[in-house]
């Protein structure tokens, strides 16, 4: 947080805009802070209640929060949205595109941490910067910040660079200025996501069930795996059903942190049951996939080993 002593001004919606494309940002927008809609609240209620955000008991905690951004920080009234793309030149066979580089919450909190600063400096207010770091619907204000819309997998799609896109906020206590308008876009509802998804944890509605994803399963998930996993496309997150819509289309990140580390890349799954702890903090200190421990990588490992009808003991 930051605070800063100007009156808001009718050309910050430009000013900030400017700010977070110059700072990487490939689409970005504002938009008057209010509660989550009824509709939406009661939607993901029911996912809860259901059970499908399998272990992460976190999701049932703050809802409150969740509900209204004003009570994450302070008199906020505007939410401000970005999008930064990480779609790599070069994918990895074991690794999802988002952690080949360096961790992302990093990345974008010093960017909108240096935007935000800039903008109280010159309208006013305070601010908070949020990534992935708060109990927010992070979607939900990015469709309301008019930066993209949601598919059927899950994922937000900003038009002219796909769904490889990471997201950060700041709530600033100034007035919005310029209003943006929610993307008209729409998800084709090919069924594709659906029908490639080894684990079937996309619904009709496009809910998933994390208890059936690979991407919960390897990175969030502790513990072995009871009873083994769905056909494991990586050893550490999955992309699958986001690589096959034909609405994932875009450049690659031009964010010189997002480019693969070349160690990563050359790693193999043998080299990652055998790591070290030693190997595993030099190689991912930094990385988003840090956090699963040199013990959840070992485990994933093995498990992918033992479904390619490895050797590895």
């Amino acid at each position: 947080m930051n605070s800063c002593r100007y009156p808001c001004e009718s050309e910050a919606g430009e000013f900030i805009r400017q700010l977070l494309l110059s700072g990487g940002a490939c689409a970005c927008g504002m938009t008057p802070v209010a509660s989550v809609s009824d509709n939406e609240s009661r939607i993901y209620s029911g996912w809860l209640e259901s059970g499908r955000n399998a272990g992460m008991e976190y999701m049932e905690r703050n809802m409150e929060l969740r509900e209204d951004p004003r009570m994450l920080h302070e008199g906020t009234r505007t939410v401000i949205s970005a999008a930064y793309n990480y779609r790599p030149a070069a994918h990895s066979p074991y690794f999802a595109d988002y952690a080949l580089g360096a961790d992302y919450h990093y990345v974008l909190r010093e960017r909108l941490d240096k935007a935000a600063a800039e903008l109280c400096a010159r309208f006013g207010g305070t601010y908070r910067v949020v990534v992935d770091s708060a109990p927010m619907r992070e979607r939900y204000w990015a469709v309301r910040s008019g930066i993209g819309f949601i598919a059927d997998n899950g994922f937000l799609c900003v038009p002219g660079y796909g769904m490889a896109v990471l997201l950060g906020f700041i709530l600033w206590t100034g007035e919005p200025a310029a209003v943006s308008v929610p993307d008209k876009g729409e998800c084709r509802h090919c069924g594709r996501c659906r029908a490639a998804c080894p684990g079937r944890a996309i619904d009709e509605y496009g809910q998933i069930d994390a208890r059936r994803c690979l991407s919960y399963l390897t990175i969030e998930h502790r513990g072995e795996f009871a009873g083994g996993i769905p056909p494991m496309s990586k050893v550490y997150g999955c992309d699958i059903c986001r690589r096959v819509c034909p609405l994932d289309t875009g450049p690659a990140t031009d964010i010189s942190e997002f480019k693969p580390a070349d160690g990563l890349m050359a790693l193999t799954p043998s080299e990652m049951v055998s790591m070290t702890a030693g190997q595993f903090r030099r190689m991912f200190s930094g990385s988003a996939v840090f956090r699963l421990r040199v013990q959840g990588l070992r485990r994933n490992a093995q498990m992918y080993c033992r479904q390619k009808n490895s050797d590895v003991k």
